[in-house]
């Protein structure tokens, strides 16, 4: 079993509160008529970041760029899934659960006014992937507990995450590596101020969290605490705010002062007390009604910073895309398309008069680098890659807040991709997903030009790739 270690509480109530305060009131966001899963809604999506894009009735005027959206729950459901899978390439995290082999997971789900729980057990048929330590076949990733405390959710568990507009490459916090265990502190509904001096911010939210990462790495136990401030100033515009910051660990000081650099982003003095990362994004979306048709569409960018110079990230990389849909008036199929630009290249992305490699997600002292198991937290292309996707799909469902039918979906991407020092390489993923009732059923398949690396050492060397899986859900 996966051991589950936290910091001392007192070391945990510290960080959380006061990382709360220090990003105060630095955010600014908004949303359209697609986009996040509501209430007891159950989405059927592709993956956990399609989620954010579930077609809603109506406009959704809060902050939408992060899942899992600190939503109450107040319904009990039991679920199980059973994925056999040839190891789809993790670089695709829209389809890709992040495991490689044959899969059972088994989870039951509860929530009330007070408190929520998820317990899931996954069995794995192998314990060869990267992403799993080889004495354990079986773990409790996807397991969260936790209690409401007025508009705020306090949770412990070990749970993917998706921070940022993007569909390929959430530069900062991204489902690419197993969960971390973490301890959370999450504001459930993002209402704005109701003071003059503060209710330009609009609607707002703040996500933190606090783990300990593995000990089989160059500094063992080290601590990473992460915090996504967003908010919508105005209609269609929202703006967020992600920090990751690596302390501590074996034979590293946390003292107060080492807590307050961290918090406070100073980490490039002779004595650094961390590794830390930055990125804000940026996105406007709006949405047209025609005779028969809605649609909508959305601009974003994402820049990120590897390091810090006089207070602001430097060693810049980013992401730049666009996407939207058309959904018909008289059915509930709707057409969704992405174009996306990804440069994970330190001073690659134009802002910055030298390219560096191997910079981006690497540390002088943190050598294992931003990994969790050797697979890297931020974007799945990993360092020093420029990728290019243009994908489209049919979703024939309806997703909204109020009736959900099952998933009937289908659609495809392809992705040109480069690393440094190789030559440049396509990649096509496809997929169909169908839902009968309680059950979903879901292929999906990736050939490239070029031999793929996929999450399971015993794929290595393949240009193709297969996955099976079906989901059942109680209702």
């Amino acid at each position: 079993m996966q051991k589950i270690t936290f910091p001392r509480f007192t070391q945990l109530s510290m960080i959380l509160s006061v990382s709360i305060g220090s990003f105060g009131v630095a955010n600014t966001a908004h949303a359209i008529e697609q986009l996040v899963p509501h209430n007891n809604q159950k989405p059927s999506v592709i993956s956990k970041s399609q989620a954010l894009r579930s077609q809603l009735d109506g406009r959704v005027q809060e902050p939408v760029h992060v899942w899992p959206l600190p939503t109450p729950k107040k319904h009990s459901e039991f679920s199980a899934s059973l994925n056999a899978n040839s190891a789809l390439s993790t670089e695709t995290p829209l389809i890709h659960d992040g495991d490689s082999k044959a899969k059972m997971s088994m989870g039951y789900e509860f929530g009330t006014n007070r408190v929520h729980a998820n317990i899931k057990a996954n069995v794995f048929s192998d314990t060869t992937s990267f992403s799993n330590p080889e004495d354990e076949n079986i773990n409790l990733d996807g397991s969260s507990a936790g209690f409401y405390l007025g508009n705020w959710d306090f949770w412990a568990g070990a749970v993917d995450r998706w921070w940022g507009p993007t569909w390929q490459s959430p530069l900062i916090v991204s489902n690419n590596a197993r969960p971390l265990p973490t301890l959370n502190i999450d504001r459930i509904e993002s209402t704005a101020f109701k003071t003059p001096l503060l209710s330009w911010i609009g609607s707002w939210r703040i996500n933190t969290f606090l783990g300990q990462l593995e000990s089989e790495r160059h500094i063992p136990d080290a601590y990473l605490w992460g915090m996504r401030a967003s908010a919508m100033p105005f209609e269609g515009f929202e703006i967020g705010f992600n920090r990751v910051a690596m302390f501590g660990g074996e034979g590293r000081d946390v003292s107060p002062r080492v807590l307050f650099n961290v918090i406070r982003g100073h980490d490039n003095e002779a004595d650094q007390p961390g590794n830390q990362l930055g990125s804000i994004d940026l996105s406007y979306r709006f949405a047209q009604s025609h005779q028969d048709y809605n649609a909508g569409h959305e601009f974003y960018l994402e820049l990120a910073g590897e390091d810090e110079a006089h207070a602001f990230p430097s060693k810049k990389f980013g992401t730049l895309g666009y996407t939207g849909f058309l959904s018909s008036k008289h059915s509930t199929s709707s057409l969704h398309y992405v174009l996306e630009y990804t440069n994970t290249m330190s001073g690659g992305f134009g802002l910055e008069t030298d390219e560096i490699a191997d910079v981006t997600y690497d540390h002088s002292i943190y050598q294992t680098g931003y990994t969790y198991y050797n697979q890297v937290m931020g974007s799945p292309l990993g360092g020093d890659t420029e990728a290019f996707l243009i994908g489209a799909w049919v979703d024939k469902s309806t997703q909204s807040r109020f009736v959900q039918t099952p998933a009937h979906n289908f659609g495809g991407w392809l992705t040109r991709k480069h690393t440094i020092n190789s030559e440049a390489y396509h990649e096509l993923t496809v997929w169909y997903e169908k839902g009968f009732n309680q059950f979903t059923f879901k292929l999906a398949g990736s050939l490239a030009d070029e031999n793929l690396y996929f999450s399971s050492p015993s794929s290595h060397g393949k240009k193709y790739a297969m996955s099976i899986s079906v989901n059942w859900l109680t209702l």
